[in-house]
């Protein structure tokens, strides 16, 4: 057996197979940045092993080891959005979950009235709520008898219905009907949020996230089902990996609630479809083949119990239906969220993220397609990117004489790389105090120590080594703004050719939704000056946060909208970008700093 301690955390893990550090780490429960999923390409998962700097990924245990993890290779606490700006929209009286409670009175069974106990309670189901036809799951018939006994004949029935079917999935002595609660999970690529909620009064009782452990295989949904296909035992990897982050959100939230999880009798899942298919063990090896075609986009209702997920094991788990294998529940969650299938006027939606997803119409149709952003807003392909965690730069002003920065971190401390929203931030100042021209080239010839010579071309200075955490000088580089102008060119030309193929334009949207973590953070003036949103009046922006986890707390609630969201899924059309020339022609002419066409954008002045 090899033992591997890491460090700072303290974690240690003993093994007796050949490991890499970084599988070693996964296993510790302990993140280090690694985008490229362990293949040796991004250089980011460096750690010190005997006083020498190696990547973790490449780096096998073949002795007992002490991994000093740097700050540069750490992954620490993410900025996570756990919640939306969107307000519940369902009264008291609205609320109609997915599993409801009934109180029964019974007759005590006698020589003379000797029905079964499972007879005698359908019975008074239909005497006092018309519901004969009831099923019961093998668990509860178990525990039936004993606690019909214990309680005196007066019980509280966890019921829900299926397809039409009525299952008693749990049985309490006594009235506990003013107490139910129910989990929505929103499975992102690089986060989880898990949110506990009273389903007699939709409130939320308790918020807890982390990340998706998933990352340190890889930073986006292609590297993973990669993973999936390659990798010894792979799928189940990333699949136990997903079970433990979920398990380890709802013990915080039973720890923070003081609510058992046992309590917890339904869960609702919203996630694109990659994600959900390795947190269900589905194989996701399609997606990424042509024609592309997901193992299912509606799934049936699953027990609980056969995900190993802690909760009640006889409830229901219900994944919100997606449209495509790039067009997940998690948009049709969006669109319910911000009502755009129930309004007149035309709405565009926008989830920025590792994948971009777009979505335009109204009550009358709906279309969606998804943009490969990649990683570079999550922190990915760029030098000194990260995720937005504390110390990321996450806000950035360039004076116009000095052309020194000026920036803002997360959480105020000493900065450790940027993030997401301060690389558009600062592509934005650079272009427009002049330090870079249209195709994102820097100028060589400012008055400025900012601008410098590498080994990578010419880059730019955020934060010199002495004000930085990683003692190293924190820069952009001339191919880091490359990966930048063509993730927002990416998602621009998505846009542009859904518009367009609906014979639109911009000017006549009445609404732009933006939705995702890193969407919310976004700095609109500064987003329509890099050429990413339309250049359109800035009150038709509207942010709705994290619109997948509002989505799916509005399904628990309410079967109303368990069946609007399927309805919004079926009606849904997916454009496929992946051979329409129509969008290579866009994304082309976007590769420019707002854009080729300047009078797309006339906001902007030179």
């Amino acid at each position: 057996m090899k033992k591997v301690t890491f460090y700072p955390q303290g974690n240690a893990i003993e093994t007796a197979e050949k490991l890499t550090v970084l599988q070693a780490a996964i296993q510790a429960d302990v993140h280090i940045n690694a985008p490229c999923g362990g293949k040796g390409i991004c250089s980011k998962c460096k750690v010190v092993i005997d006083g020498e700097e190696v990547l973790a990924c490449q780096t096998m245990i073949t002795k007992d080891m002490n991994v000093i993890i740097p700050l540069v290779s750490a992954i620490s606490k993410h900025k996570i959005l756990d919640s939306s700006d969107i307000v519940f929209r369902l009264s008291k009286a609205e609320i109609d979950p997915l599993v409801r409670k009934v109180y029964l009175e019974l007759t005590r069974p006698s020589l003379s009235n000797n029905l079964s106990d499972l007879e005698r309670i359908k019975r008074q189901l239909k005497k006092d709520y018309g519901r004969p036809n009831v099923q019961i799951c093998l668990p509860v018939l178990r525990r039936l008898p004993n606690i019909l006994r214990k309680s005196d004949w007066r019980v509280t029935l966890t019921m829900t219905e299926i397809n039409g079917i009525r299952e008693i999935i749990d049985i309490e002595g006594g009235n506990t009907t003013n107490k139910l609660y129910g989990l929505v999970l929103d499975i992102g690529t690089t986060t989880v949020v898990a949110q506990l909620i009273n389903l007699i009064d939709g409130e939320i009782v308790a918020v807890k996230s982390d990340y998706n452990a998933q990352i340190s295989y890889g930073e986006d949904i292609l590297s993973r089902i990669m993973f999936a296909e390659d990798a010894k035992d792979g799928l189940s990897q990333l699949h136990n990996s997903i079970i433990r982050t979920v398990n380890k959100l709802i013990d915080e939230i039973e720890y923070a609630s003081k609510i058992v999880a046992e309590k917890i009798t339904s869960i609702v899942v919203a996630g694109n479809t990659t994600m959900v298919h390795l947190f269900l063990k589905l194989n996701p090896k399609n997606i990424r083949i042509d024609p592309y075609v997901a193992t299912a986009n509606f799934i049936p209702p699953i027990k609980i119990g056969e995900l190993g997920i802690k909760a009640n094991p006889n409830g229901y788990l219900y994944c919100l239906p997606g449209i495509s294998s790039y067009v997940g529940g998690d948009i049709s969650a969006d669109v319910l969220a911000a009502n755009m299938h129930d309004r007149d006027e035309l709405s565009l939606l926008i989830d920025v993220g590792t994948n971009g997803e777009i979505t335009l119409g109204n009550k009358d149709w709906l279309i969606a397609c998804s943009c490969s952003a990649g990683p570079a807003f999550e922190g990915g392909e760029t030098k000194f990117g990260i995720r937005a965690m504390s110390g990321a730069i996450e806000r950035v002003q360039i004076d116009r004489d000095s052309l020194d920065p000026i920036y803002e971190t997360i959480d105020g401390i000493t900065p450790r790389g940027i993030c997401g929203s301060g690389l558009i931030d600062l592509v934005a100042e650079l272009f427009h105090k002049g330090i870079i021209d249209k195709v994102g080239k820097i100028r060589p010839n400012l008055q400025t120590t900012r601008i410098r010579e590498s080994e990578d071309g010419l880059e730019y200075v955020i934060a010199w080594s002495y004000e930085t955490a990683i003692k190293k000088d924190i820069v952009i580089t001339e191919f880091d703004i490359k990966n930048i102008i063509r993730t927002k060119a990416a998602l621009y030309a998505g846009a542009s050719v859904l518009v367009k193929r609906m014979g639109l334009q911009f000017s006549e949207l009445s609404k732009i939704y933006i939705a995702g973590g890193f969407g919310n953070y976004l700095d609109i003036d500064r987003a329509i000056t890099l050429g990413l949103l339309p250049d359109i009046p800035r009150e038709k922006f509207e942010f709705i946060g994290n619109g997948a986890i509002a989505g799916a707390r509005l399904v628990l609630s309410s079967k109303t909208k368990k069946d609007a969201i399927e309805a919004v899924a079926r009606k849904m059309t997916y454009l496929d970008l992946s051979y329409d020339p129509e969008f290579m022609h866009e994304y082309s002419a976007a590769l420019f700093l707002p854009h080729t066409e300047m009078r797309r954008f006339p906001s902007i002045k030179l």
